[in-house]
């Protein structure tokens, strides 16, 4: 789907849309971003592609990021569901916490990038009139095969690579466990919509502490190593950094603090 929605972006929205509600590096377009992700639901892999979209018709990194976090973080399917599983506690903490994540770590990864080239009006209607000249199919096709062609092979690899060293990493769930190894696994390891909930819940069953428990639950939807390969093409390294070690130091200072709040 991700695939498909991302191929989707770059030949049938115009760039000069993208660009007057995503272009620039303000708060105001990060938001638009942020309630523009909220629909769509989907995990950050299938979010990846379509971030990538989006930066090429012309979206800022700030407001791509935005919209990068926000689908898995924010997912409001994922927080009921996380009510009615877990608790309306924990899903309250998710909303407060994403909140600060998407946003702080979308300008965070702003700064990090510098200032971005402005396009004049003219030359994205220009851009666009040029797109316009291939036919609607062969813009999709080329869009879609480019898509394909640096994102599954590198996915498979490294799902299957982490697969392999999952065993190694987790051997066994312990009560004595800390944030540190779970801030690995929320941020390297690749997930479905919502599938944090079932395995917070798990863990949490199994012996597992609060804190290193909510640390999961926000760093494992989050990013992936599998989705920051994605969209590697989309952002600057400086930014791709921001985003991980941003995600890595929230999912810490979450894990630290539910104690307090959560018990």
């Amino acid at each position: 789907m991700g695939l498909l929605v991302g191929s989707l972006v770059q030949v049938l929205i115009p760039r000069k849309w993208v660009t007057r509600f995503m272009g620039a590096n303000d708060f105001a377009s990060s938001l638009r971003s942020g309630a523009a992700a909220l629909p769509g639901m989907m995990c950050t892999c299938c979010a990846a592609p379509v971030t990538e979209g989006l930066r090429a018709r012309s979206a800022s990194v700030r407001s791509a990021v935005t919209f990068f976090l926000a689908n898995p973080v924010l997912n409001p399917a994922t927080i009921v569901f996380m009510g009615f599983v877990l608790s309306w506690e924990y899903a309250a903490f998710r909303i407060v916490a994403g909140i600060i994540t998407v946003f702080c770590v979308s300008w965070l990864a702003g700064k990090a990038a510098g200032e971005e080239a402005v396009v004049s009006e003219k030359d994205l209607a220009l851009k666009d009139k040029e797109d316009a000249m291939e036919s609607f199919m062969l813009r999709w096709m080329k869009s879609l095969w480019k898509l394909i062609l640096h994102t599954i092979p590198a996915y498979l690899i490294v799902v299957l690579a982490l697969g392999f060293a999952r065993a190694w990493l987790f051997p066994a769930v312990g009560s004595e466990w800390g944030n540190d190894i779970f801030v690995i696994a929320g941020t390297l390891f690749v997930i479905p919509t919502a599938a944090e909930i079932p395995v917070v819940q798990t863990l949490l069953a199994a012996g597992l502490s609060t804190g290193p428990a909510v640390t999961l639950m926000m760093t494992l939807p989050a990013v992936s190593l599998p989705s920051l390969l994605i969209v590697k093409k989309a952002f600057p390294t400086k930014a791709l950094f921001t985003i991980f070690f941003g995600v890595v130091i929230i999912g810490i200072i979450c894990g630290l603090i539910a104690p307090y709040i959560l018990g």
